[in-house]
């Protein structure tokens, strides 16, 4: 797990509330974590990046 992805899990981390909570508003599903995001984008973004900022693609694309 990258550093990024272990800031966003304590940021995400929250501990339960002590007895039944009350849902206000609309509930978003909640996970072990937190709140349940679409993480596949997220998780793509940075293999896009790589093959992105790689010299060997600049190159290729400058000449």
């Amino acid at each position: 797990m990258g550093a990024a992805a272990r800031l966003k899990a304590v940021v995400l981390w929250k501990p339960a509330p002590e007895g039944p909570a009350e849902p206000e508003g609309p509930v978003m599903p909640v996970g072990p974590v937190g709140p349940v995001f679409p993480l596949e984008p997220l998780l793509r973004l940075p293999s896009q990046l790589k093959h992105v900022c790689s010299p060997f693609y600049i190159l290729k694309n400058l000449f």
